[in-house]
């Protein structure tokens, strides 16, 4: 572990360099992921968490829009965006059981 701070070069305490390290690159993450335009059919498998048979399920239903470039299958960000908001809400009642 790195004993150097980062921000504190005034001398008072900053964060352990480590862990601003490691903050920097989750914002840059999150920076990246936010600009992406499209996602292949494995990146947006793992972003629904829903199989490969459903996801092209949800598209031959026209829920979810699948584009072609090549051979390659792409989900459009927006298109994931807005599948994801067209799911119905889950709605609790008080005769939940279980």
């Amino acid at each position: 572990m790195l004993s150097a701070t980062y921000g504190a070069a005034d001398g008072g305490e900053g964060i352990p360099f480590q862990e601003s390290e490691l903050l920097r690159m989750n914002e840059s993450r999150q920076r990246l992921e936010d600009s992406r335009l499209a996602y292949t059919v494995e990146e947006a498998l793992n972003l629904l968490s829903i199989g490969r048979n459903k996801l092209y399920a949800e598209a031959k239903a026209g829920r979810l829009k699948l584009r072609k470039s090549g051979r390659r299958t792409l989900v459009l960000a927006d298109d994931l965006r807005a599948y994801i908001a067209s799911l119905p809400l889950l709605a609790f009642n008080g005769d939940r059981k279980g």
